[in-house]
């Protein structure tokens, strides 16, 4: 697709401090699914989405925004995390990226 540069992506976090931080991983196939969050963004960004998670719940709301970052290569190792922002009910919650199964729209399987 296109549209948001990977290195900025993970060059930078707009998580607020005191947000807990989504876990870090450098297990490749990890980072392959938060590099690929830039398509996720394009295409669901601002749109009504239901989320699935690895334990089967589900979550219906508006995807509001993302974040993403690394911790710089501290201790010669690069790791990666990111999260995904979804309002349900005004109510805005974040969650780990790496918990999420699927992103579909709302009512379907």
């Amino acid at each position: 697709m296109g549209g948001t540069d990977i290195c900025a992506l993970f060059s930078t976090s707009s998580l607020a401090e005191s947000d807990p931080m989504p876990r870090s991983t450098n297990d490749p196939a990890e980072i392959k699914r938060l590099t690929d969050l830039s398509d996720v963004v394009e295409r669901y960004l601002g749109k009504q989405v239901r989320l699935i998670l690895n334990d089967g719940t589900s979550v219906e709301g508006v995807f509001d925004g993302f974040s993403a970052g690394n911790n710089g290569g501290a201790g010669g190792q690069w790791s990666y995390r990111g999260s995904i922002k979804i309002r349900t009910d005004g109510e805005e919650r974040e969650v780990d990226y790496l918990d999420v199964a699927d992103i579909l729209p709302p009512g379907s399987n």
